[in-house]
């Protein structure tokens, strides 16, 4: 460049390109992370929700188990089973579609972006985090179900 007196204006290592390179996907990583907790908190509250007012809307099914004479903590296994059948299968939904879209944006990058190999790596503290939501659900269930249980029988037949 020097002989054809064309002076370069920049000089970088490759060492400073990568720097870069991965600055920049840090910031990406972290938007992405945000994003993710973001939804998993929405998906833990509406989740939490749904499964709650069920079980709140089954008052007088529960009344009608208790004057069958079922034992309150045949009640609460009942209610309970149900409730961690729904809050895995979520799980399980979550983290199946997380690795589809995982391994779709990955193929898009590895294609039209980085033309490299993208790894993909499960995240423990992601699958804490969905753990922890299924604890909140079964939670959430038995203070519904324990609520409806202090009624009399006679009350939560007529609950409404």
């Amino acid at each position: 460049l020097l002989e054809a007196n064309l002076t370069p204006a920049l000089v970088t290592t490759q060492r400073e390109f990568r720097a870069s390179l991965d600055e920049h996907f840090s910031v990406v990583g972290t938007v992405m992370i945000m994003i993710a907790l973001a939804s998993a908190f929405v998906g833990a509250i509406t989740l939490v929700a749904t499964v709650s007012l069920g079980v709140l809307e089954r008052g007088r099914e529960i009344g009608v188990i208790r004057a069958i004479g079922a034992a309150p903590r045949a009640v609460i296994a009942i209610f309970l089973v149900e409730g961690g059948a729904v809050a895995f299968l979520s799980t399980a939904l979550s983290i199946a579609g997380g690795i589809f879209f995982a391994r779709f944006l990955n193929g898009m990058a590895e294609r039209q972006l980085l033309r490299v190999a993208v790894p993909l790596y499960v995240s423990r503290s992601g699958i804490a985090v969905l753990s922890c939501g299924v604890l909140l659900v079964i939670l959430a269930v038995w203070l519904a179900v324990s609520r409806i249980l202090r009624l009399s029988v006679r009350d939560a037949l007529a609950y409404e």
